[in-house]
C-alpha cells in the first residue's frame, strides 16, 4: 500500500509549502505512466519526482 503524502510530510522533505498541484502529483494513482512521469514520490531521495527527476531514472515508485 502506497502512503499518503501529506502537507506535513511535503514541507519536513522539501522545506516549502506545496504550491498549486504538488500533493496532487505526489500522489498521484497513474504516477510513473505516460503523461504522469513527474507524478509520485521518490523513496530514495524522500522529495517528490518533480524535484528529483533525472537524478534516477527509471522513476521509483513505491509497490511498482
Amino acid at each position: 500500500m502506497t502512503k499518503k503524502i501529506t502537507r506535513r510530510k511535503f514541507i519536513a522533505a522539501t522545506g516549502r509549502e506545496p504550491e498549486q498541484d504538488d500533493l496532487e502529483r505526489c500522489n498521484c494513482p497513474n504516477a510513473g505512466a505516460i503523461g504522469h512521469l513527474c507524478c509520485g514520490w521518490d523513496y530514495k531521495y524522500d522529495l517528490p519526482i518533480f524535484e528529483t527527476y533525472g537524478r534516477t531514472l527509471p522513476i521509483r515508485t513505491e509497490d511498482r
